[in-house]
């Protein structure tokens, strides 16, 4: 799925990350206490910007928020601008 289109919801509590549709139309991200991506409306403003950003989201999540990198990496294999900034030869790429 295009970054425009998800969000990546979080817990800090579980380490738990997950991407889904964005406008969440359907509530599946109601039991994550955090959220981001496209949720973020300033974000839509600079389109060339979004595979630079979801790689942001993924240093913060590993960082500051302490999450697993290989949870952070295999919840983001769903946005098509993190596959396309990945090397070929890591866990999860398929082209």
């Amino acid at each position: 799925m295009k970054a425009k289109n998800s969000m990546i919801a979080y817990n800090t509590e579980t380490g738990e990350v997950r991407v889904g549709p964005w406008p969440d139309k359907t509530q599946w991200s109601r039991p994550f206490p955090a959220a981001t991506g496209a949720c973020y409306l300033d974000r839509h403003k600079h389109p060339a910007q979004w595979k630079m950003m979801v790689f942001i989201d993924a240093i913060h999540l590993i960082v500051r928020e302490k999450i697993d990198p290989m949870t952070v990496h295999n919840a983001l294999l769903a946005i098509d601008e993190y596959v396309d900034g990945c090397a070929d030869d890591m866990p999860g790429i398929k082209r």
